[in-house]
């Protein structure tokens, strides 16, 4: 289903930490913009079951630990831990991982001093059970200093927190997130 993470040790986390504290989610890292652009015709097309959900832009700022910062509109801030606790190589670029975040004291042990601004368009499927987050990616992180405009990337995500995700079976919710993902693979992998 997920190779080697099953549902079982999926419910197993979701037992210990509860839904609402559990990311699900297949991740590109960062691709191309040819890349990136030709997935976002795809899932904007009449091909793809996706539907547009919203368009946001959020900042978010690091300070070397498992904290972030998440910044609002009005320029107050809630702070997240997110901590990863399963990882797994499905194909080229794409994982399926498994994390922890929840909101949490702020951390002032290290200053922040990386920032990601993130411009991401969110597409639902499964009646919001499955976003698919494209996202363009503003950042000082010296990972990506090799970016000429933007870093760009792809993520679709099993939503938590969206009641749609109780109906569905969460074999069938993870396994058409998959199929969507290696597809979506194929499609951004052909452009040249």
């Amino acid at each position: 289903m997920t190779d080697s993470v099953g549902v079982c040790t999926i419910f197993d986390h979701i037992k210990e930490y509860g839904l609402e504290c559990i990311e699900m989610e297949y991740k590109f890292g960062k691709v191309s913009k040819a890349f990136f652009d030709r997935v976002y015709q795809y899932v904007t097309s009449s091909e793809c079951d996706a539907t547009y959900a919203i368009s946001s832009s959020t900042r978010n700022e690091f300070n070397g630990t498992d904290a972030r910062r998440e910044y609002y509109a009005d320029g107050t801030y809630r702070t997240v831990y997110k901590k990863r606790i399963e990882n797994v190589l499905l194909t080229g670029p794409v994982r399926f991982c498994v994390s922890i975040e929840r909101e949490g004291q702020d951390d002032t042990s290290a200053p922040y001093t990386m920032y990601r601004t993130k411009h991401r368009d969110t597409f639902s499927l499964l009646d919001g059970a499955i976003k698919v987050d494209m996202t363009r990616l503003e950042t000082n992180d010296d990972r990506f200093s090799d970016a000429d405009d933007y870093v760009y990337e792809i993520e679709l995500e099993i939503d938590t927190a969206c009641q749609t995700v109780l109906y569905y079976p969460l074999e069938y919710i993870i396994g058409t997130a998959r199929d969507l993902a290696l597809k979506l693979h194929d499609i951004g992998s052909q452009c040249k």
